[in-house]
This record gives C-alpha cells, sequence and structure tokens, in this order.
C-alpha cells in the first residue's frame, strides 16, 4: 500500500507488518497508486511529483520514470497488462500514458471522443481494453489496447457520481465506486449496465477503491467512513497470480 507520506508499506497475509520501503532516490511524493507486474516490480504513481517509482520485489529501486513526451501529470492510478506495458492515468492532464516495461514511453493518449475528464481508476480487461473512471465528467471510458477509443460509457441507471477505482471481475464486468454517490457501479464488457449495488447494511460513505477476491467478494475501501464493505459473491472470482511481497535486503 501506498502512503501519502512517501513511503510503501508492504503487510504479511495475516495482517501484521513486513516492512516500510523508501529507498534513496525513489522520489516518493505523494503516492497513490500502485500495481506489481510479472516480475515482481512494485510501480507506483506519484500524484504530487508527476512521475512513477518502481521498486524491485526486494524494495529497493528500479528507476524514477517520467520521460520526455509521457505527459504525466498529477498520475493517479496505474495498472499492468499482459504484455507488461504500464498503464497510468494523468488527472491533471487527462491522458493516458503508456510505459514498456523498462519505463521508456509506449504512448500518451487521449483519443477524440475519449472525454477524459479528472482520470482516476484504472483497470485492464482479458481483451486488452484499458477501463478508466473519470472522475470529473461521470463516465467510464474504454481505449483499447492500442491507444484508440474502444467507447465512453455512462448507461442510463448506471448513476455514475465522482466515479473512481475500477475493478474487473472474471466475467469480464467492470465495478467501479461512486464516491459522491454511495454506490457501486458494474458494467458488462461492451458498457452496458450490469447493476447497481448499495444493499441494506453496506454503510457506503465515499467509497473509494475497490478489489475483487477468488471467491467474488467485492472489497470496498469508504473514504469518508474508515471502514470497508464487502459485498459476498456480487462479482466473478478473480485468481489474483501470487507474486510474493518485497523481500527485505
Amino acid at each position: 500500500m501506498t502512503n501519502e507520506f512517501g513511503t510503501v508499506t508492504a503487510l504479511n497475509n495475516d495482517g501484521t507488518l513486513y516492512g516500510n520501503f523508501a529507498p534513496s532516490g525513489s522520489n516518493f511524493v505523494e503516492p497513490f497508486g500502485v500495481a506489481i507486474d510479472s516480475s515482481g516490480h512494485v510501480w507506483v504513481t506519484n500524484s504530487g511529483g508527476n512521475n512513477v517509482t518502481a521498486l524491485n520485489n526486494d524494495g529497493t529501486l528500479f528507476g524514477n520514470f517520467g520521460p520526455s513526451g509521457s505527459g504525466i501529470s498529477a498520475p493517479f492510478d496505474v495498472a499492468i497488462d499482459s504484455s507488461g506495458h504500464v498503464w497510468v492515468t494523468n488527472s491533471g492532464g487527462n491522458n493516458v500514458t503508456a510505459l514498456n516495461n523498462d519505463g521508456t514511453l509506449l504512448g500518451n493518449f487521449a483519443p477524440s471522443g475519449s472525454n477524459f475528464n479528472g482520470l482516476s481508476g484504472v483497470a485492464i480487461d482479458s481483451s486488452g481494453h484499458v477501463w478508466v473512471a473519470n472522475a470529473g465528467g461521470g463516465t467510464v471510458t474504454a481505449l483499447n489496447n492500442d491507444g484508440t477509443l474502444f467507447g465512453n460509457f455512462a448507461p442510463s441507471g448506471s448513476n455514475f457520481n465522482y466515479p473512481q477505482g475500477v475493478a474487473i471481475d472474471s466475467s469480464g464486468h467492470v465495478w467501479v465506486p461512486n464516491l459522491e454517490g454511495n454506490t457501486v457501479t458494474a458494467l458488462n464488457n461492451d458498457g452496458t449496465l450490469f447493476g447497481n449495488f448499495a444493499p441494506s447494511g453496506s454503510n457506503f460513505s465515499e467509497p473509494w477503491k475497490l478489489a475483487i477476491d477468488s471467491s467474488g467478494n467485492v472489497w470496498v475501501t469508504n473514504y469518508g467512513g474508515g471502514t470497508v464493505t464487502e459485498l459476498v459473491g456480487a462479482a466473478g472470482p478473480v485468481q489474483t497470480p501470487f507474486i510474493g511481497p518485497p523481500q527485505l535486503p
């Protein structure tokens, strides 16, 4: 997990502390989004530093990346595709940046019609579509894996209201928490509405980020409530490959 004070914290699978990491040269400035690639590199967006930092799996520095032309500006979230490309949403630039796995620039994308507005969460589905929440626009945009537009989505009844994080289940449903709507919306993989969720007792309070486990439970953090809500069995199960935590030197 990232900490706004400039570190990355790793926990053991029982919730105890494994380690805090801020290696020399990491240049962490308001670290925010985090993703782990197939080589175990931990990629972190520095929302206050306009770059992306990657750690090796022992917590040492792999590199800081903000290559010329990348358009990285107040980067919010990060996701890794099946080819190892690193996709970054830029809340300050209303564009999406893709890096190669060595941190060099693959491309900078804001295709015509994308309607990017206050970009927040990002996730990548099994077809390589890059799904981006537009917090400022109340929509979700999907790009093809070459950065062209797949579509903009705000289907009738979706109730998008400052959408934040994005997660995708094994059935291809796109799950999005609505920070100012206190609901969670799910889309089908064609952008049509799958459903809106705010079941009795969920106590959603500014839902911020979410993740889906191997049993199909949807875990939602409540920024305004200081709690975590679990929607039991609501999604298709997701089997996350085990990479392992950073190894202490």
